[in-house]
Order: structure tokens, then sequence, then C-alpha cells
């Protein structure tokens, strides 16, 4: 296997310290989320491709990460810190993350694609001033989702709506926001519109059959405090072609 899923199986791959979650999706409907027109027309000729991978990432870029509202978080005056990912932009399928969500389009001659799906958060770590570990938890990926819109035997429709909360501040709140449509053509175009919450670095890519991965966004951390949606969302409108 090259860069990434092959089967519900092998989406586990990118699921780096985290409870991953996998399934199918079927051809149905799903809630409307309002697109912007595409960034650019990509065309509908050229290749048909057998295998489609979309992956949507969130994580930190600092190794360790520190303030008042960790100590809100903790309970705690002291200066304790949680864990960041310590990495920058990256398409290895085993990169470290806050969440994961995948999507594997399995494009079939003159049928319905069949189509699997991922998700998965990554361990938050809380530590002391001396950098000793205090304790470990696991957010609830039950607020990331990805219906799926349309199914067709060329096209693949769906939304994601993901939400993510630090599971060290249930009281605190705030959380790891954004919500985007994304259109997969078996050609290898494809459009992405929506909205984030511009915390902290988003990152997503694209990938058909055996060749190289293709950057759709990356999206730095504007800060910490937007976890609250105290920042104004960024906008979300993007398309290409392999």
């Amino acid at each position: 296997m090259r860069n990434g899923l092959r089967s519900a199986r092998a989406v586990g791959v990118l699921a780096v310290a985290g409870a991953l979650q996998v399934g199918a999706m079927t051809a149905g409907s799903a809630p409307a989320l309002a697109e912007a027109a595409p960034a650019k027309s990509a065309g509908t000729g050229g290749k048909n491709y057998t295998t489609t991978h979309f992956v949507y990432r969130t994580f930190i870029t600092d190794k360790y990460v520190g303030g008042a509202a960790v100590k809100a978080c903790a309970g705690t005056t002291k200066n304790w810190k949680f864990g960041g990912d310590n990495r920058s932009y990256s398409t290895s399928p085993t990169a470290s993350h806050r969440t994961y969500m995948g999507v594997v389009v399995h494009w079939k001659k003159d049928k319905f694609p069949h189509i699997e799906w991922g998700k998965s958060a990554g361990k938050t770590k809380l530590y002391n001033e001396k950098n000793k570990l205090i304790r470990t938890k696991t957010a609830s990926t039950a607020d990331m989702r990805i219906p799926t819109r349309i199914v067709s035997k060329t096209k693949v429709k769906f939304t994601i709506d993901h939400s993510a909360t630090n599971p060290h501040c249930p009281t605190i709140g705030g959380a790891i926001k954004y919500k985007i449509a994304v259109t997969l053509n078996r050609n290898g175009s494809w459009y992405v519109s929506g909205w984030r919450r511009p915390v902290p670095n988003h990152e997503s890519y694209i990938w058909q059959d055996k060749k190289a991965p293709r950057w759709i966004l990356r999206h730095g951390n504007k800060g910490f405090h937007c976890l609250t949606g105290v920042c104004k969302n960024d906008k979300i409108n993007i398309g290409g072609k392999s």
C-alpha cells in the first residue's frame, strides 16, 4: 500500500495515537451546505481514476502549549501545558494530528462507486512545568460527521461537519470547527468550499491511484482564543484537478 487507504482496514494507517472509526457511505441525501462558486473550473475531460483519497487534518505545530487557558482547563495555578503535534504541514499518513477525517472513493466502471470513510482524534496530553506527563485524554469524535449528499457513477459529493473539543476542558468549552462541501470527480477534478475557525493549523490533500498527493489547503493558526468563536471564520473556496 502506498501513501494511504485501500480498504476500511487500511483507513487505520492515518489514525495516529487516536481511536479510529470507519464506515461506508451509500447514496442518499444530507443537510444542505451553501456552496460558493468553484474557485477554478477544472474541466470534465481526461483520465478516469480507480481510486480517490481525500484527507483533512487539524494539528498543533508546537511541541507544548501553555498559558492561562491551560491553567483554567487543568484547574491549577501552575504552569502546566498541553502537548502539541510538534510538526509542520505534511502528507505523511502517519503524521500526528488533533483530528483526522478521510474519504476513499473506489470508482467502478458503469457502476456506482464504493465509498469508505474514517475519523479519529489524537490523544491530548497534559504536562507539568517539568514536562512530566500528568494525564492523557482523547476527544470525542461524535460531532465529527460525514453525511453523504450525492453519489453518481462519476461524482461523489458530501459534507464534513466537524466539531471537536479539548477533553481536558469540558466546562470552558471551545472547539475546533469547520464545515465544508466536497466534490470529487472520477476524472480527477475536485472542489472544496465552506468555512473554518482559524485554529489550529488545518491541512487537506488529495491523491488519485498511485499519484503523489496534492495539497488542497494549508491554513495557519491565528490563536487558541479563536476556539471560543470570537475570531472571524476563514472562508474556503478552492478547486483543482490531478
